[in-house]
């Protein structure tokens, strides 16, 4: 009983360290969904954020917008001025293609590729110009379930179209 009060009174300076830096010089410029207990939660809470920031705006009415970045995560500095930067999401069944910009085949004997960052932002239901991507659903876990599922994020494609990667199973993971 005792090492598990040590090892918590271990942990304690960091999580506090991490509340009162985000607190003093603002919240930091990546986000790992992964580590949230709750990422549903999270990712509602910046959908609100965005929100009560746009006036005449609706709760209602905004839905999240994700952009593929071609950065990694230690190649940003800084917060985006809307939104999170995420990191840690593991893509099953295809690989991101850096050059394309989109998903593309999976090199073969490769069963996951790690992400980079994915920009989320909101806008408003119908006003934002939709091209072709493919709804990718995010996963907490292997488990392919209802439970397990977040939410979807639109990818681009490289190769093929949407219809080609919903029959390969394509999704995205928080944990391999």
């Amino acid at each position: 009983m005792m090492v598990g009060w040590l090892l918590l009174a271990d942990l304690m300076p960091f999580s506090v360290c991490g509340f009162v830096s985000w607190l003093f010089q603002g919240p930091p410029a990546t986000f790992w969904l992964t580590g949230f207990f709750n990422p549903q939660g999270f990712l509602t809470a910046v959908r609100q954020e965005i929100t009560r920031a746009h006036e005449g705006w609706s709760l209602d009415t905004v839905v999240l917008k994700t952009v593929v970045l071609k950065e990694e995560k230690g190649d940003v500095l800084r917060p985006p001025s809307e939104g999170v930067y995420i990191h840690g999401l593991f893509l099953e069944g295809a690989r991101w293609d850096r050059k394309a910009g989109g998903i593309t085949e999976a090199l073969p004997s490769a069963m996951y590729f790690e992400m980079p960052l994915i920009h989320i932002s909101a806008a408003v239901s119908g006003k934002t110009k939709e091209e072709e991507t493919y709804e990718c659903p995010l996963y907490l876990l292997p488990k392919r379930c209802l439970v397990n599922h977040i939410i979807n994020i639109n990818l681009k494609m490289a190769s093929h179209d949407a219809h080609y990667w919903t029959l390969q199973g394509v999704a995205l993971l928080l944990a391999k």
